[in-house]
């Protein structure tokens, strides 16, 4: 499936992936090239996700520019938390939910290079116009601070190569894109007019077999879904398969423990092993702990 790391890495390139697993993924796969190779060390593979290469793009830039500071996913947390709190007064709301759901509109609107002004005028209703005048304000507040947030990133990046004050690879393969948003090819597009060879590695895609199914409740169509990743790893054990959930993030851990309870019932007397058989790309919100959320309510107070 990867048999193109090893020949690229070789060539000089540097590998970026559409996530942190798929990057994980590769890393391994090339460490165990090296282990059958007989191999003792190795340098580390130049394998970077795409959000850990656009940090390290910054990091790397001229030190002449001045670049603004960037916040961390939970400074900008908090930085919209004091945000929407202006435009609700509404005690009784779960403002982290309504965080979530303004960072994840927030990076939408980068991604697809929307300003702000033309989500003002297309906002319809109450809860659109509190997202326009808190993102505004958000804006605000990262102009006057001299800050940027990951949703900026890619934007700040693509000045840079346009400058010329960034250090481009000579060579960039992308694995993983099944599809590539505006700002993701204006930054390469960047790169190819300043000498860089992009090279997008082709997703694989299978025969189309499509069918429906219907079950009483949504416990026993996790549970539906386990038994049928079953079924495929009895078939082929050495392929992955892959189950999407829907609103994965209210309860990451309640879906994995029903798709184990139909991939192999009685799983909790498997040990580790049979637990680790379902691997979720959800991780509760560090919020979520009891101890935490404990502690930033004393904070509150």
């Amino acid at each position: 499936m990867y048999d193109w790391l090893a020949e690229a890495l070789e060539d000089g390139a540097l590998v970026v992936t559409a996530n942190r697993r798929l990057a994980n993924v590769l890393s391994d796969y090339y460490a165990q090239l090296q282990l059958q190779a007989g191999s003792k060390a190795w340098p580390s593979p130049a394998i970077r996700s795409w959000p850990d290469w656009l940090r390290e793009m910054l990091t790397a830039a001229d030190i002449s520019q001045s670049l603004p500071a960037r916040l961390s996913s939970h400074q900008s947390r908090v930085l919209w938390e004091r945000c929407l709190r202006q435009q609700i007064s509404s005690p009784l709301l779960n403002i982290g939910a309504v965080v979530g759901q303004a960072t994840g509109a927030w990076q939408l609107i980068h991604d697809y290079c929307v300003s702000l002004d033309d989500v003002e005028r297309a906002a319809r209703g109450r809860d659109q116009g509190i997202f326009a005048r808190a993102a505004k304000a958000f804006q605000a507040s990262l102009a006057a601070e001299d800050w940027i947030d990951d949703a900026g990133a890619t934007r700040l990046v693509t000045e840079l190569v346009e400058s010329g004050a960034a250090r481009l690879p000579e060579k960039l393969m992308l694995a993983g894109f099944d599809r590539q948003t505006p700002a993701t090819q204006r930054l390469l597009d960047a790169l190819r007019d300043k000498g860089c060879q992009v090279v997008a590695i082709a997703t694989r895609k299978g025969p189309a077999q499509r069918a429906m199914a219907s079950f009483e409740d949504s416990d026993a169509e996790l549970r539906a879904a386990g038994a049928w990743a079953r079924d495929r790893l009895t078939e082929n054990p050495e392929q992955t398969v892959a189950i999407v959930a829907m609103n994965l993030e209210r309860d990451a851990e309640r879906c994995a423990r029903l798709v184990r309870e139909g991939l192999a019932p009685g799983w909790q007397l498997g040990g580790h092993r049979y637990r680790m058989a379902v691997n979720v790309s959800y991780g509760q919100r560090l919020g979520g702990f009891p101890v935490i959320a404990t502690a930033s309510l004393a904070l509150r107070w």
